[in-house]
């Protein structure tokens, strides 16, 4: 068994259970699932939605310091692996997107978008050197991918032992985040063409409202790398916490 199968299906089914075990034998249960969602908001756009997906995918601004660590962290605790194998598989999907090639197109099957691509995608040498970037820009990075897999063991089985609600609450926010991630994936593609696309990218704007900016979809296919994913529909507030508390300021 790979490393990713394991994580498919063993790893991310038993950490569903171990949250719906929560769920059901919780005194708190009510507490769990408020908080829960709650920090689902912030967990995912500071991990995944800004900085795996802005940050690392798309270089879309230059980071304070701090925050790249800060992203990957929140990022791994939600299962999505280390920053580089995140950005080689997004930035693939883009050059190849919804044809021969697409990591995780729904074309071949909504299932596959959403979850079981990553048992059957490798990069090859030829697509990690679209990261290195990356590694020079952050050369923890290439470390980093060695360990990653043990961030979440670690990190859940602390906290559990000093607080099993609180790793509850940290657990439904990180798979909430993980599945608006897989969602995006599987429901913001259509499986058949599009006159006029070069892909088969959507905007759904009420997911994009109430879930995450990433949901208006084909904005994002078009211009990638923009910072700022507001429409006269939409206000992208997440880029405004970009702006006055993530990116370096720019020389007046």
């Amino acid at each position: 068994m790979t490393k990713e199968q394991f994580k498919v299906y063993v790893f991310l089914p038993l950490m569903h259970i171990v949250l719906l075990y929560g769920l059901i034998t919780s005194e708190h249960t009510l507490l769990i699932l408020l908080s829960g969602i709650f920090l689902y908001f912030p967990l995912h756009h500071l991990g995944n939605g800004i900085g795996y997906h802005r940050l690392f995918s798309h270089n879309a601004f230059k980071p304070k310091r701090w925050y790249p660590y800060l992203s990957t962290f929140l990022s791994s605790i939600s299962f999505f692996g280390s920053p580089m194998e995140y950005a080689v598989v997004h930035r693939v999907h883009h050059q190849n997107s919804d044809k021969p090639g697409d990591p995780h197109s729904p074309v071949d099957g909504r299932l596959h978008a959403y979850i079981t691509w990553i048992t059957k995608f490798k990069p090859t040498h030829k697509q990690m050197l679209k990261v290195k970037d990356l590694g020079k820009s952050y050369p923890w990075m290439i470390k980093y991918q060695s360990i990653e897999w043990l961030v979440p063991i670690v990190f859940y089985g602390a906290l559990f032992s000093i607080n099993s609600t609180a790793g509850y609450i940290i657990l439904l926010a990180s798979l909430l985040s993980l599945h608006a991630a897989m969602a995006v994936n599987a429901f913001a593609h259509t499986t058949t063409p599009i006159v006029g696309q070069s892909d088969n990218s959507l905007n759904i704007l009420w997911a994009a409202k109430l879930i995450s900016p990433i949901f208006l979809h084909h904005n994002h296919h078009t211009t990638g790398d923009n910072l700022d994913y507001s429409t006269a529909e939409f206000t992208d507030r997440w880029s405004w916490v970009i702006k006055h508390f993530l990116m370096e300021k720019k020389d007046a």
